[in-house]
């Protein structure tokens, strides 16, 4: 099953943490041509499928960081 990011935000919510909104994740569908910029239009789906696995591993690092920088300040207020 191919996916594919189409849109990208990465923002902080009040606790100063990064998370990732605003992703359109479209399945089994490929970007249309007038879509792609350079000439090269395989080498953009490459691409295209190449972020969405870096951005499904940032979220889940991201996620397991904010989950012990949780813990470390629990910690310091001891």
């Amino acid at each position: 099953m191919d996916k594919w990011i189409t849109n990208v935000k990465v923002l902080r919510n009040e606790n100063n943490q990064k998370y990732i909104d605003s992703t359109e994740i479209k399945e089994n569908s490929s970007p249309k041509k007038e879509d792609v910029i350079d000439d090269s239009y395989d080498n953009d789906v490459l691409w295209r499928k190449m972020f969405y696995h870096a951005f499904k591993q940032i979220e889940e690092l991201e996620i397991k960081l904010n989950e012990m920088d949780l813990k470390i300040t629990e910690l310091q207020k001891k």
